[in-house]
């Protein structure tokens, strides 16, 4: 890796002139990929800084490529970038490659484009982990690819340690398994509990109707439940996304696969429950792209490949609302490279951008996403980036949602345990026969049990080695709801098994 020392000098700046730490997790986004041929701009990485809720642009070169999904996390004190990632790859501070921070989501995807990163849309996610400074949770996915079918079979988290190395960073847990199942490639998103710090993660299942929802609180993290809702869904790469609104009350999904589909949600910050599902069917010639929300939640943002519009979530008739803002005008640069509408993302300065459906030098902007229709501002690439950009844009979730005051879901009087990094995971679920279990990293010899829906214990084991896998048999036990519980010395963990 080339070692560059480019965030110091924008770090300084930023402590000098925007002290207070607000929006500063996301201020720093990196977009671009890095080429041999030619060497140079306007190859290699754009970042893009909104410190105080401007934005100013600046050229790097990186050992890195950003093809579709990235994060880069920033300091909240003083702005400067601590780690970036693709998805494959690692960086620390010093844009060199942190360590034990490669070879994630092993599988024949990722050897073939570790170069490039991950080329799926919001296939990698990146939380602070709650009540531990210093310290992230990335989650990631392997891709299973055959000719019938693309999906994830895992999702995985890698633990984020910057109080190793003297600041640079250590990947620790590398690579572990948080849930087997067929999963929708990427599509991974999150928002804050009510109760203002901990994170519901929602990862689509894969041909399904339903949603794995988790909990990421100072223990660790925890399977809520898995909710079945709405209609079974193919969704596959391209600009597929989902997002949820800035305020956490709604979750819009765009579906880009055997046909274009917008899914909406409402989404309960306290019980981690969606509800009031509507489906909208895209009308043919309009092939579905990229969502993004308003900052008051609002007005959505969804695009074809060649036209954006805005749509009104406070309204009944929903698609009824929708307003056109404009159509693709056909600008390309250079020569044969589209600026198509692919992917949008709010940033730290209020404003929406887009990235493009090829490689090209610019993005678009809505300047004024909380305007009613043309009065927010859409510009056709309106961003002029130092580097050619293709698809990629980071993905970040509301870190600065703040707690619902009066809801009766603030959890936060209770003191947290020293945490105990745990990974309970059990498939196939729902199952006919058996399940499997894992219980990676629990100190002890751990009881494991099975309690019916009416409360009844059917199941108890002692754990010996609790670093491999369990068998358990089902054969006998009636169709129904079960719950999984693995107790420790400190802690219960449950997960919610189907016996179909």
């Amino acid at each position: 890796m080339k070692t560059k020392f480019f965030y110091f000098v924008v770090g300084i700046l930023f402590f000098t002139t925007h002290i207070q730490a607000q929006h500063r997790l996301d201020e720093n986004w990196l977009v671009g990929y890095q080429s041999t041929i030619p060497v140079g701009q306007p190859w290699d990485i754009t970042q893009l800084n909104f410190a105080n809720d401007s934005l100013n642009l600046s050229w790097h070169d990186m050992d890195i490529s950003f093809n579709v999904s990235s994060s880069t996390i920033s300091s909240e004190q003083t702005g400067e970038i601590l780690f970036c990632t693709n998805g494959f790859t690692v960086l620390n501070s010093n844009a060199d490659t942190m360590e034990n921070a490669f070879s994630f989501s092993p599988c024949a995807y990722s050897t073939s484009y570790a170069e490039d990163g991950v080329t799926f849309g919001q296939g990698v996610l990146v939380l602070p982990f709650p009540e531990h400074a210093n310290q992230y949770y990335m989650f990631h996915e392997p891709i299973t690819l055959n000719p019938a079918a693309i999906f994830a079979p895992k999702l995985l988290y890698s633990f984020i340690d910057l109080t190793a190395n003297n600041g640079l960073g250590k990947v620790f847990n590398k690579n572990t398994t948080v849930l087997v199942d067929s999963l929708t490639e990427g599509l991974l998103t999150a928002v804050k509990h009510a109760n203002g710090r901990d994170y519901w993660i929602i990862v689509p299942r894969y041909s399904g109707d339903g949603y794995h929802i988790f909990l990421l609180s100072p223990n660790g993290i925890e399977h809520k439940t898995y909710q079945s809702i709405g209609t079974k869904r193919i969704s596959c790469g391209g600009a597929s996304s989902a997002v949820f609104s800035p305020d956490g009350t709604k979750y819009v999904r765009n579906d880009t696969y055997l046909a274009d589909r917008l899914t909406m949600m409402d989404f309960d910050r306290c019980l981690g429950e969606f509800s009031n599902v509507l489906h909208i069917d895209i009308p043919n010639g309009l092939s579905g792209g990229g969502v993004a929300i308003s900052p008051n939640s609002r007005w959505l943002y969804w695009c074809s490949d060649t036209a954006m519009y805005q749509l009104d979530l406070m309204v009944n008739d929903i698609w009824g609302s929708k307003i056109f803002l404009d159509k693709y005008d056909g600008y390309q640069f250079p020569a044969g490279f589209s600026a198509a509408f692919y992917r949008g993302q709010l940033a730290p300065d209020g404003k929406i951008y887009w990235s493009c459906s090829s490689g090209t030098n610019v993005m678009h902007v809505i300047d004024h996403p909380d305007s009613v229709g043309l009065a927010c501002g859409f510009r056709q690439h309106g961003i002029q980036l130092l580097s050619y950009n293709a698809f990629g844009l980071p993905h970040y979730p509301n870190y600065y949602l703040g707690a619902m005051v009066g809801s009766g879901c603030d959890t936060l009087t209770a003191t947290s345990k020293p945490i105990e990094i745990a990974n309970i995971y059990a498939y196939p679920n729902p199952t006919k026969d058996k399940i499997y279990i894992g219980m990676n990293y629990l100190k002890g010899k751990p009881i494991l049990l099975l309690v019916n829906s009416l409360g009844q214990e059917v199941y108890r084991k002692q754990i010996e080695d609790s670093t491999k896998e369990t068998e358990v048999s089902l054969i006998g036990f009636p169709q129904g709801i079960y719950y999984l519980k693995v107790q420790t010395e400190d802690n219960i963990f449950t997960e919610k098994i189907l016996k179909e």
